[in-house]
């Protein structure tokens, strides 16, 4: 595994031992927000080894948020040929939230990808998740636009797409 400033990679090899690392967060971040069918649903299809594979053969890179040598959150981000930065996923876990992590990680991943020829960012925030919502725009990111998709019976994808140059 390679550490990048507050970044630690995973391999393939890895997936399993991020997903399980990444359900509770999940939980606590999705159970306020959506009933716990939906939210399990989307981690089980979002959030599956198989998935999450997948991302990775497409060059995603994912991985631990680091604090002190602890794993505090999760994160997977893409960066695109055509210079777009698709940061997918950043989650902290709850005690680590309102700390600034999630701020430094995002400006982390963004100078990341500014170094490899990245001129804009992008990522889906669900419309419900207002914390979240917030954080981005506290770092520069406004609304471009919003996107709904029924999943399954009962189960929406309901997101605000927002966006920034770096």
């Amino acid at each position: 595994m390679r550490t990048e400033g507050h970044l630690r990679f995973i391999d393939e090899g890895g997936i399993p031992a991020l997903r399980e690392f990444a359900r509770p967060i999940w939980r606590h971040t999705f159970y306020p927000l959506m009933d716990a069918r939906s939210a399990d649903y989307i981690f089980d299809s979002w959030v599956s080894v198989a998935h999450l594979g997948e991302m990775m053969s497409q060059g995603y890179r994912m991985g631990y948020i680091l604090e002190n040598g602890e794993d505090v959150g999760w994160f997977a981000f893409l960066i695109g040929p055509d210079g777009m930065l698709l940061i997918s996923k950043l989650y902290l876990r709850p005690e680590f939230q309102h700390r600034g992590i999630g701020s430094r990680t995002l400006n982390e991943i963004m100078e990341l990808a500014r170094g490899e020829g990245a001129t804009y960012a992008y990522l889906y925030v669900f419309r419900g998740n207002e914390k979240a919502q917030g954080t981005y725009v506290r770092n520069g990111f406004t609304e471009i636009r919003r996107e709904f998709e029924q999943l399954a019976e009962g189960v929406v994808r309901d997101d605000i797409v927002f966006g920034r140059d770096l």
